[in-house]
């Protein structure tokens, strides 16, 4: 029985190959970006679940309140770990951490690593996987590395035993015996290091003092044993805000909230002074994943309104087996089996092609990175597996079930017609276009996006500027000299806060108004550097002392948040200290456009030569790597034991750009899937017809009916499907594209009508070539053939 089904099933594939071949492409797409569309989902749902007290596991964050409103930080007093672990009963264990880099030398190559300087106590909370040795850090000049920087620097070498060299500056270099190999962090985990070292090396080198309410560590973290008693630990550490206050006035808190760890991720980007790795937002889990679905979707149409419009041509043929001695069943489960037997080889080839996709998904950024796993999936196979049969039941369920209950006399005679299949094919048509056209405006709007990105004037020059940060031990004037012989730089300039890198914060108050307000210490000709515009007043004076000691140049913003009138004779109190406006400049964006880093009040104050961490140079031509090479070979000549950091882009501004770009890129490859998908859709589904009315074609030539007359009968039906599918997807792709863009993490262009007009008129001229290109060869056909067709 089972062979009869498939030798039937492998003709009707045989004989019907265009729409079969059709059909497994479309479902084989769209199960593929389904693939990709779970795995992206699970990427992100299963931040920090490897840890195997999940559960008990809390961050302390401190709230503060300013201006009325109450600030997240990730950053809490560094006493609180050590009292919490020995006094409060319901707190198993707890630990601090401070995270931060290392230079680390093999032979005579440097490598700049990521480091969290831990408590022993942080290995027993958090579950990192041991690959080799042992990784209990009770000695604090033992290390703990992984498996990522054991290959970097040892290669197939066992590490364990060995000295891990860290260079401190051009002359001091301390070793750290290797004592265990741990499975390197995964992309989704708030921990991204390299090295662990023990915390007590940050209070040797005088960095952190132990016991000191002033001091801000990184994160806390507290083992619960219970997650029940969050509620009544989260009281208790409320007794802390007094102490602190009084102990720290310059920084004052109202209260500290615990985090639960499968939380924290999810909520970092909205917390200030946080060190840890944050889970990406929301947009970047729902539009690939609505995406995926609209593929889907559209596959699943097409094969549905095929296998609806196919089922007239098969009448005869059901008719034939009825009268052989088919049952009922049998007929209606030959034809599910065929259907279903597609679908199995649309799967099989939708997984081929997803290890394909994923690759490239991945390259939307160094933020993510997906991986295919089927074995530990089971639920995505019982979702995957329930959608295909689904769309099988539908596809083939209503022409299977309701063909084979007529009697064969009445199938032969052709008085059987599929109610409703006709006007159900056409709504069906329109919904896979106007999915179609929604996908494209999608596709265009990301493009549109990525090119407003990359010509939006950020305030300050991004291109030409060549960042080097200055570790401990490098003299800026020193290396300065070094290298300002050289024609291509055409200004230098130094900072203790680089655009796109760092900065700090201070209070300002102006009359009524208090705000916190962005501040970078620079040096007094950073500002030309960097080309920043000035509008009003002037830069620094170099080395004058009341430049030093009270000038200030602001942005525009800072203009405007406090309501300042005139500037040059304006004082403003800054962290309490009276400073005087010199130079207003225009506003600017100092980490690119990502969200919540846009329009803030912004100052400059000059610091000193000896303070500066970074060194920033203006290449006055294009050539940037030749001029950093330069700049490099210069370093090493003078540290040969630090690290040469030089960057050649803004690296926030670079992500955000390399993010709209990408997904530009994605959007219209899914933009083109559907078009092509709906395309052929719509071409079988003429074709079919055609097939239905060819001897109507046939009679109506012979009569005399002209080839333009033809056309327009045949195309106006086709022609409203697609008037209606520009209509509906024009408006739901306006209004999808402004949700998906209210999601993405970077600014934004606006949804214009001149784009959704264009996309509708692309799917018409597109709809219009498929119809009119299947309707010309039908209606030039030889009216004698059409009327023999059978």
């Amino acid at each position: 029985m089972i062979r009869n089904y498939f030798k039937i099933a492998f003709r009707q594939m045989v004989q019907n190959k265009f729409y079969v071949l059709v059909n497994i492409f479309g479902l084989s797409m769209g199960i593929a970006c389904c693939v990709l569309g779970y795995f992206n989902w699970e990427f992100h749902a299963r931040f920090d679940q490897g840890h195997e007290n999940l559960d008990r596991i809390f961050k302390i964050n401190t709230e503060r309140e300013v201006e009325n409103t109450f600030i997240s930080y990730g950053l809490s007093p560094e006493p609180v770990a050590d009292i919490a672990r020995s006094s409060f009963e319901k707190v198993e264990n707890s630990a601090k951490i401070m995270v931060g880099e290392e230079t680390v030398k093999r032979r005579d190559e440097l490598f700049k690593r990521s480091v969290l300087y831990v408590e022993p106590s942080f290995l027993d909370i958090f579950s990192f996987k041991a690959v080799k040795g042992n990784i209990e850090l009770t000695n604090k000049q033992s290390v703990i590395i992984t498996e990522r920087l054991a290959k970097d620097l040892f290669g197939l070498e066992d590490p364990v035993g060995k000295d891990l060299s860290v260079a401190l500056n051009k002359q001091d270099i301390e070793l750290y015996n290797i004592i265990g190999v741990v499975k390197t962090p995964l992309l989704n985990s708030s921990f991204d290091f390299d090295i662990l070292i023990h915390h007590e090396i940050i209070e040797d080198r005088k960095e952190l003092l132990s016991n000191n309410w002033g001091q801000m560590v990184h994160a806390t973290f507290l083992l619960l044993k219970s997650k029940v008693d969050a509620p009544s630990v989260q009281t208790r550490l409320q007794t802390f805000v007094k102490i602190q206050n009084e102990k720290n006035e310059d920084w004052k808190v109202s209260e500290f909230k615990l985090v639960p760890l499968k939380e924290m991720a999810n909520v970092a980007r909205y917390i200030r002074g946080n060190y840890l790795r944050q889970n990406n937002p929301e947009g970047a889990i729902m539009i690939p994943t609505i995406m995926a679905i609209i593929i889907m979707i559209i596959a699943c149409l097409n094969f549905i309104n095929t296998n609806i419009a196919l089922s007239d041509k098969r009448q005869k043929e059901i008719g034939v087996r009825k009268s052989m001695g088919s049952s009922r069943i049998q007929v209606a489960v030959q034809l599910l089996f065929e259907n279903f037997s597609l679908l199995i080889m649309a799967l099989l080839l939708g997984m081929v092609l997803a290890e394909f996709l994923v690759p490239l998904y991945n390259q939307l950024g160094p933020w993510i990175n997906l991986k295919i796993n089927y074995v530990d999936n089971i639920t995505f196979f019982g979702f995957i597996t329930a959608f295909l049969i689904v769309t099988g039941l539908i596809a083939g369920g209503y022409p299977a079930f309701y063909i084979s209950k007529f009697e064969t006399t009445n199938i032969f005679r052709g008085k059987i017609a599929i109610r409703g299949t006709e006007r159900l094919s056409k709504i069906l048509m329109v919904l896979q276009l106007s999915f179609s056209l929604i996908s494209i405006i999608q596709g265009i709007i990301y493009i549109q996006n990525s090119t407003f990105q990359g010509n939006f004037d950020l305030g300050f020059n991004r291109d030409q500027i060549i960042s080097v940060p200055l570790d401990e031990g490098v003299d800026f004037n020193v290396y300065k000299s070094a290298i300002s012989d050289d024609a291509r730089l055409e200004n230098v300039a130094g900072a203790v806060h680089h655009i796109g890198f760092n900065l700090s914060s201070g209070y300002v108050n102006h009359g009524a108004i208090e705000s916190e307000v962005r501040k970078f210490s620079v040096g007094a000709n950073y500002l030309n550097t960097m080309q920043i515009e000035l509008l009003e007043g002037r830069w620094f004076v170099k080395d004058s002392e009341n430049d030093f000691e009270e000038s200030i140049v602001v942005n525009q913003e800072f203009i405007n948040t406090f309501d300042i009138i005139e500037t040059g004779i304006q004082q403003v109190l800054v962290d309490d200290k009276p400073y005087y406006i010199v130079g207003v400049v225009k506003d600017f964006y100092p980490f690119g456009l990502w969200r919540g880093e846009l329009k803030r009040p912004a100052m400059f104050t000059l610091a000193s030569e000896s303070d500066f961490n970074y060194l920033a140079a203006n290449v006055s031509n294009s050539n940037l790597e030749e001029t950093n090479q330069m700049m490099k070979e210069k370093w090493n000549q003078l540290y040969p034991n630090i690290l040469y950091q030089g960057e050649i882009q803004n690296p926030q501004v670079y992500l955000s750009e390399l993010l709209s770009y990408n997904m530009a890129v994605m959007n219209m490859f899914l933009a083109v899937t559907a078009l092509v998908l709906s395309s052929i859709g719509l071409y079988t589904m003429i074709s079919l017809t055609i097939i239905r009315r060819r001897k109507e074609i046939g009679v109506r030539k012979v009569l005399g009916a002209s080839i333009q007359s033809m056309i327009l009968l045949i195309n106006r039906g086709f022609f409203l499907i697609l008037l209606g599918s520009v209509i509906i997807g024009s408006i739901g792709g306006a209004y999808l594209s402004e949700m998906f863009l209210s999601l993405m993490f970077v600014l934004h262009s606006k949804v214009g009508v001149t784009t959704v007009l264009f996309s509708g008129g692309l799917v018409m001229i597109s709809g219009l070539a498929t119809i009119g290109f299947k309707v010309y060869k039908s209606a030039t056909l030889n009216p004698v053939k059409s009327l023999r067709y059978e």
